[in-house]
């Protein structure tokens, strides 16, 4: 089984949009067998989920991650743990321990633990509703 991590220094990558750099793990009885860095195009959404088909991803854990994307990459079978923080190393620990629904991994203001089903399975979505204050304009 593959699993791929989009990284930003030695952290998970806040946006995944902009993810330009993936690890890329294969894990066999809950063990890494092999792990290798890939470059990653951002702001492409085909490009994106066409680069983590081509490496055989079949799953990926990331920050936050816009709609476009989400829908492709769940369109070519690659299950998606989205609005995950931490480490990587502590990520991929996690995720092989199966304790990556922790909160300490979960994005900030993610308190429906996105990370592990996605926030369509809850009912609710992350978009914030605009509000805007009214102005007293007889002042």
């Amino acid at each position: 089984m593959k699993l791929a991590i989009t990284v930003w220094e030695d952290r998970i990558s806040p946006l995944f949009d902009a993810s330009q750099k993936l690890l890329v793990a294969e894990i066999r009885n809950a063990k890494v067998c092999s792990r290798q860095y890939q470059s990653f195009q951002p702001g492409i959404p085909l490009k994106q989920a066409g680069r983590l088909r081509e490496l055989e991803v079949d799953v990926l854990i990331c920050g936050a991650i816009s709609e476009m994307p989400s829908t492709m990459i769940n369109s070519y079978g690659i299950s998606l743990i989205p609005f995950i923080t931490g480490k990587v190393e502590e990520v991929l620990n996690a995720y092989i321990d199966n304790t990556l629904n922790k909160p300490e991994h979960h994005m900030p203001g993610c308190r429906f633990r996105c990370g592990r089903h996605g926030a369509r399975q809850h009912g609710h979505n992350h978009t914030r509703k605009r509000r805007c204050k009214s102005v007293n304009k007889d002042l």
